[in-house]
């Protein structure tokens, strides 16, 4: 089992929808270069983590868990 915390990926004041979708892409680039594939991403159900969102990071095989946020 592996666990990948990512610290500060999320780090604006505002973040929005477009940020967001630009910050899992980033993401995706960051997480090609390691050992370890991409398996699981775990995220609340904020609105700012959109469709497109999800749809970025399972297009590099993740798949996405979504949870209430008293679960985080």
């Amino acid at each position: 089992m592996c666990f990948r915390w990512s610290s500060g990926i999320l780090d604006t004041s505002i973040p929005e929808a477009a940020w967001i979708a630009q910050q899992a892409g980033n993401f995706n680039v960051l997480s090609a270069t390691e050992v370890n594939p991409l398996t699981y991403i775990i995220h609340d159900l904020d609105t700012k983590f959109t469709k497109q969102f999800d749809d970025i990071l399972e297009a590099d095989g993740a798949e996405i868990v979504k949870v209430e946020s008293d679960a985080i």
